[in-house]
């Protein structure tokens, strides 16, 4: 999403407003497309989308998407909503302007 690791104020404070847009009104479920004036468009078309579900489920042949296919025809919305949930936990990450690791829990993201 474009964080930056620095250990500089302005840096930080760069990375928080970024929080904001993308955890505001599910920012992070959109589309950026900086020509357009449009502030919020593409609901789930983002890059995210085919980068997780590669990573995830169809890195190699041996991998769920490849082994299943019948169940990842059409793409499941549960898997889709895992992705975006992980993204949420991964942006949460950089909270106070730099990354930290946290654990990712189902109680937390449910």
């Amino acid at each position: 999403y474009g964080f930056d690791c620095s250990t500089r104020e302005s840096v930080k404070a760069k990375n928080r407003r970024l929080i904001c847009d993308l955890k505001d009104k599910f920012g992070l479920c959109y589309r950026v497309n900086r020509k357009s004036k449009t502030p919020r468009s593409g609901l789930f078309r983002t890059r995210l989308n085919q980068k997780g579900a590669n990573l995830i489920w169809y890195q190699n042949k041996r991998d769920e998407g490849i082994m299943f296919d019948k169940y990842f025809s059409p793409f499941p919305i549960p898997a889709l909503a895992l992705l975006y949930t992980v993204a949420e936990c991964c942006i949460d990450e950089w909270a106070d302007g730099e990354q930290t690791d946290i654990s990712f829990s189902g109680g937390k993201y449910k």
